[in-house]
Order: C-alpha cells, then sequence, then structure tokens
C-alpha cells in the first residue's frame, strides 16, 4: 500500500511539474503567423480589433565556435547572454498608417525548445516582453528586427506574431 502511495505522489508530482513548466513557456494569444528577421522587408499582414494586442515569439539559429575549449554549458551560457543582449524591435502600422513600436530583450530566459546539433545551436519559442497593444480595427502591418549581439553568428531567426484577444 505505502509503494502505491509513492507511485501515486510520484505520478502527481510529474503531472504537476509538466503543468509548471507548460504554464512557464507557453506563449500568449492564437499565432497569427512568422516573418523571417533576417529579411528587412519581410511583414505580416495582421486583422485584428481594437482592444487586441500583439505579442511575440522568437526562434533562432547560431553557430558556434568550432573548436571551442570551453563546456557546452558554458557555451549555452555564452549564448544566452548574447541573445538577452540582442534587442528586438517590432514595428505595427495601424490602418490608418500610424505606427506603433516595441522593443525588447529577444530572450528573457525562457524558451520552449533548445538544441546544440553538429555545430549549432538553436532555440525555440523565446519568450520576451515585446507586446503592442491595438487600438484601431483592420489590418494592421507588422515587421520586426533585431540588432543582434556582435559576437553571434546568426545562422536564421523568425518572428513568431501572436494575436491576444482583447474584451471586446
Amino acid at each position: 500500500v505505502v509503494g502505491i502511495g509513492i507511485g501515486v505522489l510520484g505520478i502527481v508530482f510529474a503531472v504537476g511539474l509538466g503543468a509548471l513548466i507548460f504554464y512557464m513557456v507557453r506563449p500568449r494569444g492564437d499565432k497569427v503567423g512568422d516573418t523571417n528577421l533576417t529579411d528587412p522587408l519581410a511583414t505580416l499582414v495582421v486583422n485584428a480589433k481594437g482592444g487586441d494586442s500583439l505579442v511575440f515569439r522568437v526562434d533562432a539559429s547560431v553557430q558556434l565556435a568550432a573548436l571551442s575549449l570551453s563546456s557546452d554549458d558554458v557555451v549555452e551560457q555564452r549564448v544566452s547572454a548574447q541573445l538577452r543582449s540582442s534587442l528586438l524591435t517590432v514595428h505595427a502600422t495601424a490602418p490608418s498608417g500610424r505606427e506603433q513600436t516595441a522593443t525588447c530583450a529577444v530572450y528573457k530566459g525562457r524558451a520552449t525548445a533548445t538544441t546544440t546539433p553538429s555545430g549549432k545551436l538553436t532555440r525555440s519559442g523565446m519568450l520576451n516582453d515585446c507586446a503592442i497593444p491595438l487600438d484601431q480595427d483592420g489590418p494592421w502591418n507588422v515587421r520586426g528586427s533585431v540588432a543582434w549581439h556582435p559576437e553571434l553568428k546568426l545562422e536564421s531567426a523568425t518572428l513568431e506574431t501572436r494575436l491576444e484577444a482583447g474584451k471586446h
């Protein structure tokens, strides 16, 4: 009976921990599209209502030093610090032509996945603090750009735009 109780507690703990992790890395809103952050002309049109908000996540792959003498943990910490010091700027142009911007760090310490296949680090679903409240109904043009840390050797980067519905 004690063994069964311990087993049930272990399962409850694992499910609770999984739910907590999901809550911490889940993005707000519904995904509406992706744009290439390496293309300065890449835009996305988002149909929204006044009171909605745009929120964002970033996926990026960077090259790692080929002959690094550092451990994987040290390299990952260095790249994390470089991503935290890289600045994301998002421009949202209203149907009236007025532009709103948000600027924040590309990465605030939470992501859905990190992989390090053969000489590169790929981090997906990086959460950040950029959000743009929308005050007009209609199509908004969204464009992102990043001032990358000078030591990052970027292979690819994508801006995921999400629409969080307001109270209508």
